[in-house]
């Protein structure tokens, strides 16, 4: 996983089992989604992912 442009994506490094975000596959590389699950394996252990978003800066 690393943050670019503005949003968290994740690669799946040609696992035999694969990665999965909210049950699709990952085939290369895909940005993350403000809440998914991510998911190592089709039937394997997940991780519940929620990307918080900073509030906006007020200048008085």
């Amino acid at each position: 996983m690393w943050a670019e442009g503005g949003a968290w994506h994740v690669h799946d490094l040609d696992s035999a089992n694969g990665t999965f975000v909210n049950r699709t596959r990952v085939e290369v590389s895909m940005a993350l989604p403000q809440s998914s699950e991510l998911r190592f394996h089709a039937n394997g252990p997940t991780v519940s992912v929620y990307i918080d978003t900073p509030m906006a800066t007020r200048v008085s």
